[in-house]
C-alpha cells in the first residue's frame, strides 16, 4: 500500500511539473524576419557594420571592427516580443578574380562583400600580371 501511494505522488509530480514546463515551451516561438508574425515584434532594426573599434548591435550587443550583425529572427519569449541578432566577422583580405587586380574584403550595411579593384599587379616594366589565390587569399606573384 504504501509503495502505491508513493508511485501516485510521484506520477502527480511528473505530470504537474509539465504541465508547468509546458507554458514556458510554448511561450518560445521564433519566426523570420520577413513573417507577418514579426509585425508584432516593432520596426525591424536595420543591420549593423563596425568599421571603427566597437559598436552596438541591437540594445546591448558590443561588436568589434569589421563584424557585421542582422536580425536572424523576432521571437515570443514569455509573453514579449524581441529581435534575435546574427554576427560574423568580415574577412578584410584580397580576393583575386583571376586578372590582374585585387579585390579587397569589405563590410557594409548589406553584408560581408568584395569591394571594388584597389592594386594592381604589375611587372617593373609596367606590364600587368594575373594575381594568384582566390576568394579572400589573393596575392600578386613575386617578380610583380
Amino acid at each position: 500500500m504504501r509503495n502505491k501511494l508513493i508511485f501516485i505522488v510521484f506520477l502527480f509530480s511528473a505530470f504537474a511539473f509539465l504541465f508547468l514546463l509546458v507554458p514556458d515551451i510554448a511561450a518560445y516561438q521564433c519566426y523570420d524576419p520577413s513573417d507577418f508574425h514579426c509585425k508584432n515584434a516593432g520596426s525591424r532594426p536595420s543591420p549593423v557594420c563596425c568599421t571603427s573599434d566597437s559598436c552596438k548591435c541591437g540594445s546591448s550587443t558590443i561588436i568589434r571592427k569589421w563584424h557585421y550583425c542582422y536580425v536572424d529572427k523576432c521571437c515570443l519569449i514569455k509573453g514579449a516580443w524581441v529581435w534575435l541578432w546574427h554576427i560574423t566577422q568580415c574577412s578584410t583580405a584580397d580576393t583575386c578574380k583571376g586578372d590582374c587586380y585585387l579585390y579587397p574584403g569589405i563590410c557594409s550595411d548589406s553584408g560581408c562583400a568584395v569591394g571594388r579593384e584597389y592594386k594592381i599587379c604589375c611587372k617593373p616594366d609596367g606590364s600587368c600580371c594575373t594575381c594568384s589565390g582566390g576568394n579572400n587569399s589573393g596575392t600578386c606573384p613575386s617578380g610583380c
